[in-house]
């Protein structure tokens, strides 16, 4: 039977954005509980590694004056990040202050959006339907825009390939972007020892980092007191990518049809979501029992 507040839900969908198309992809079951409906892991329940991305993006906001050090501890606190985690993120940030010239000239966490016109997959005649796609850049620039990211796995972000979902949507958006610098720093991989405290924990971090920075800003150039990889337009295939978010569109409006049961679990990618275990799986191991100590539900939740 169909599910019409599912199909309204569905219908009434704004736009859709590039973290919105890779957990379509993903797993359907995810994208219905995250996109659909709403519901997202308390932040305190999050990944470390979730965690300190997020402080990271936190702390370069205070740098362009788009964040206080008091947001920063607010982040610390919301998000009960470890405290090893804390001082690993003062060690990396000491050394960038200190290696790095940040580009202050830009405009942050900029918002673009366009409706393209992509074929509908289900007439004869060439009609075409129109769907909004939306983004958000780390930092815009001219005729270029700054990814920044905090990642164990930089390869995964360092190649058009991988980066296609994410960098390639940002430029079919936005037909005046050449290219796109992605600043990737690699958190240390250090471990507290018995003895250590914070502070000798943080030297320790701190020494390791500076004696090697192209290891965790990569792409450092001490010549210009930069870092970064450059991806550019060129290398991606744009026209593909538009067919791709004209797939979605296609199996949603099938997928209304049919209600729930459409979203269904991909149950091999449930312990391997962006290299980590699904947080929506307490949810499908209890037959869909919401814990509200785990879980909060939004409106419609648009991440970018």
């Amino acid at each position: 039977m169909v599910e019409e507040n599912i199909k309204q839900k569905i219908e009434l969908k704004k736009y859709i954005s590039q973290s919105q198309k890779k957990d379509f992809h993903l797993c359907k079951r995810l994208y219905y509980l995250k996109h659909i409906e709403g519901y997202s892991l308390k932040q305190e329940h999050l990944s470390n590694a979730v965690k300190i991305g997020q402080l990271w993006d936190k702390v370069e906001q205070v740098v362009f004056g788009q964040a206080t050090m008091d947001d920063v501890g607010d982040i610390i606190e919301i998000f009960e990040i470890d405290w090893f985690d804390v001082v690993k993120v003062k060690a990396l940030w000491k050394v960038k202050e200190k290696l790095i010239d940040p580009d202050t000239r830009c405009v942050c966490q900029k918002t673009i959006e366009a409706t393209v016109d992509i074929p509908d997959l289900n007439s004869i005649d060439g009609t075409l339907r129109q769907l909004n796609i939306k983004g958000i850049l780390d930092r815009a620039y001219p005729n270029y825009f700054v990814e920044s990211k905090l990642t164990t796995r930089p390869t995964f972000y360092s190649e058009p390939y991988p980066a296609t979902v994410q960098i390639g949507t940002y430029f079919m958006l936005d037909k005046t972007l050449s290219h796109c610098i992605m600043e990737l720093t690699r958190p240390p991989e250090l471990r507290p020892k018995d003895y250590e405290n914070s502070e000798e924990y943080g030297e320790r971090c701190y020494k390791d980092i500076i004696s090697k920075p192209s290891r965790y800003f990569i792409g450092y150039n001490r010549e210009n007191n930069s870092f970064g990889i450059t991806l550019y337009r060129s290398e991606f295939d744009l026209d593909e990518l538009e067919f791709s978010y004209a797939m979605i569109l296609h199996q949603l409006n099938d997928m209304k049809q049919i209600g729930f049961e459409s979203f269904y679990k991909e149950h091999s990618t449930c312990n391997n979501v962006y290299g980590r275990k699904c947080e929506f799986l307490p949810i499908c191991e209890a037959d869909n029992t919401i814990s509200p100590e785990l879980f909060l539900k939004h409106g419609e939740v648009i991440l970018t």
